[in-house]
């Protein structure tokens, strides 16, 4: 009896795990399964001419593309749109040219990107996307010039701020080390309200950037594009601000004049594309 009990114990036992391997590889195909439903192609409609998405996959989430720049110019900036309703757009900017790092899309380089996507492009079963414009380091762009229009309009806000914010900088430079720290307050008090300045002197310096609106109506109103160039300028000069005051508080000032330094340098260099 004993011997028979072992018996049956032994063979519930190999049941059992017979049970819990095919669960396991049932598991397994499933999870697989889930994994290819997960990934799909997606149609890209090329709005350029000289620039190719060589592959667009959907994922849980999120879109990866790898583009090709087929042009002679380096990419400095891409628009990826989509629409989700006939009303509303979804529009993904990659824009390099605020980079400290120098950063662009090489001539016949390949560069791969993951967008998230709202949950409404997720729901679809047939995503397309537009590569709706791309601009290179000469300035010059193919694509949808509507797009290429307000990827220009924000950059000339953000031109705007860091123009204005250079000269504060060299005033600060100009002073000797020991005066610089405690002039730290009063810069930084000007600085905001030099980024805030009122609409009549943007509009002074944008004929100055674009001699050819003189007249137009752009003039009398800033683009929607340009308020958000502006807003965002003022934000990334305040931002980098706030961290050198941080860094100060901890060094005493030893390194003050190095950072601006730095900071006047990086925005030299970015005006220099822009």
């Amino acid at each position: 009896m004993k011997t028979f009990r072992g018996s049956v114990q032994k063979s519930k036992l190999l049941g059992l795990v017979v049970i819990t391997i095919g669960a396991v590889y049932l598991g397994g195909n499933v999870w697989s399964s889930t994994n290819k439903l997960q990934k799909s192609s997606i149609q890209v409609n090329n709005r350029t001419q000289n620039c190719q998405v060589l592959s667009a996959e959907k994922y849980n989430g999120y879109v990866k593309l790898y583009l090709k720049n087929g042009s002679s110019k380096d990419i400095t900036a891409f628009v990826i749109s989509s629409a989700i309703s006939p009303n509303t757009i979804f529009k993904f900017e990659e824009e390099f040219v605020f980079s400290e790092a120098d950063f662009v899309i090489t001539s016949g380089g390949i560069y791969e990107k993951q967008i998230n996507i709202p949950s409404s492009l997720n729901k679809k079963q047939d995503l397309s996307f537009d590569l709706s414009a791309v601009i290179f380091d000469d300035k010059s762009s193919e694509g949808d010039q509507v797009v290429v229009k307000e990827i220009l309009d924000k950059r000339l806000g953000e031109k705007i701020q860091l123009m204005r914010t250079i000269p504060l900088l060299e005033r600060m430079l100009a002073l000797p080390d020991r005066g610089m720290l405690p002039n730290f307050d009063s810069f930084k008090q000007e600085l905001i309200t030099t980024l805030n300045a009122p609409g009549k002197d943007l509009l002074t310096q944008l004929e100055e950037q674009r001699p050819q609106v003189k007249g137009s109506q752009i003039v009398n109103k800033l683009s929607k594009q340009m308020e958000t160039g502006l807003q965002t300028g003022q934000e990334a000069v305040l931002r980098e601000i706030q961290n050198l005051e941080e860094l100060q508080k901890h060094q005493g000032g030893s390194t003050l004049r190095e950072e601006i330094i730095r900071i006047k340098q990086t925005y030299e260099r970015i005006l220099s594309r822009l």
